[in-house]
């Protein structure tokens, strides 16, 4: 089994390291500690080999969704794994004039 690290995980989906973090699940301690453990700095934690394909598939997933706010008062709607072709309103918005 071939594990990527958070640098080639960003590199492959075309998102930033940061990104690939928030949307891993993997906390920076873990990826920290499994530097530590490859024989390497805290701070290279990116360089790690952590992550699975199977990690990469749900990181890709996670990734797809989008943040729908609503187009007249700005509310979270939630998210969505597409952005819908019109703008999005809440409830209360569609039922006011």
């Amino acid at each position: 089994m071939n594990a990527l690290s958070v640098n080639q995980a960003a590199s492959t989906l075309g998102v930033t390291p940061d990104e690939v973090m928030d949307a891993s699940g993997v906390t920076l301690g873990e990826l920290e500690h499994a530097a530590e453990l490859a024989g390497l700095d805290a701070y290279q934690y990116r360089q790690v080999p952590a992550l699975t394909t199977h990690d990469l598939e749900v990181i890709a997933g996670r990734l797809d969704r989008v943040n729908i706010d609503c187009a007249a008062c700005g509310r979270n709607l939630g998210t969505v794994s597409r952005k819908p072709p019109v703008p999005a309103k809440c409830f209360a918005c569609r039922t006011t004039k």
